[in-house]
């Protein structure tokens, strides 16, 4: 009897410490995404290398995306500051509404809202700000040939900043004074043009005496 138990002992404890020392493998892991996702090698067709578009009209995608978000932001923002009568602020938001109206060349638009924020600077005596906004709209109105309501304005713009002692922009207005009448001047161009074909043609004149 004990024999047949030494027996019985020795073969449990053989095959319990053969299952200890056995190496168990562990598990492969498991991913939720199928393996297709994890595909790096990515073939490109030759026509998709050869039609690249245009850089210059992408980029102007880009730029007119931008320009709508900005405006729909400063919009909301202008609503909101005069809803709650913040005028001063409001001012400002519609000088900004105005200069993307520029970048688009939508100038009636821009001088509207240049108007409207020169209306609420004058009633908050923001006089830097009055003068800027007349500079802006002096600018715009030179540009589409409204050469003698882009004169009123400065000389308006000029009346103010006079009055105020405001020097950096008396310069500003100067200068862009002299531009219109530039532009309202071709006898002055023309002139300018002789005198440089004189110049030209006695260097050539010199240059021939020479040789």
């Amino acid at each position: 009897m004990r024999l047949f138990l030494f027996i019985i002992l020795s073969t449990l404890t053989l095959t319990a410490s053969a299952q200890f020392w056995q190496k168990k493998e562990k598990p492969a892991p498991r991913y939720d995404l199928p393996e297709a996702n994890y595909q790096t090698n990515i073939t490109i067709s030759p026509a998709a290398k050869v039609n690249v578009p245009d850089v210059h009209v992408t980029a102007m995608k880009h730029v007119s995306r931008d320009l709508d978000i900005a405006e729909n932001i400063i919009m909301k923002e202008a609503k909101h500051n005069m809803r709650f009568r913040q005028y001063a602020q409001a001012s400002y938001s519609f000088r900004e509404l105005a200069h993307l109206y520029v970048v688009e060349n939508r100038f009636s638009e821009a001088k509207w809202y240049l108007l409207q924020s020169s209306s609420l600077s004058r009633k908050q005596n923001d006089n830097k700000l009055t003068v800027a906004n007349l500079i802006d709209l002096a600018d715009i109105k030179a540009t589409i040939g409204e050469l003698a309501l882009a004169r009123t304005d400065l000389k308006d713009a000029q009346a103010i900043a006079t009055a105020n002692g405001m020097s950096a922009d008396l310069l500003v207005i100067e200068k862009k004074s002299r531009e219109i009448e530039l532009t309202n001047n071709p006898g002055f161009l023309k002139s300018e043009f002789r005198y440089a074909a004189a110049v030209e043609a006695e260097k050539k004149a010199k240059v021939v005496t020479r040789q």
